[in-house]
């Protein structure tokens, strides 16, 4: 899929049940968390990081705000 489809793809999860937590560096999303809250668990869809910010820890950090304020 290229960037625009993938773009359609998201808007339509967040539509529907689910939210999206991220980083936000330089005003640019460089990593996110996708879900949602299914009543008795939590789904994550997607954990992303932008190649040229992975081994940074970023995927942990968003694991762990996950962790912290939604669960």
């Amino acid at each position: 899929m290229n960037g625009q489809e993938l773009t359609v793809r998201i808007r339509q999860w967040l539509r529907q049940d689910y939210r999206c937590c991220g980083i936000i560096r330089s005003g640019l999303p460089i990593a996110y968390a996708l879900y949602r809250n299914d009543g008795d668990c939590f789904y994550l869809r997607q954990l992303f990081t932008a190649r040229a910010y992975r081994n940074q820890g970023l995927a942990s950090e968003l694991l762990r705000y996950f962790k912290v304020k939604v669960l």
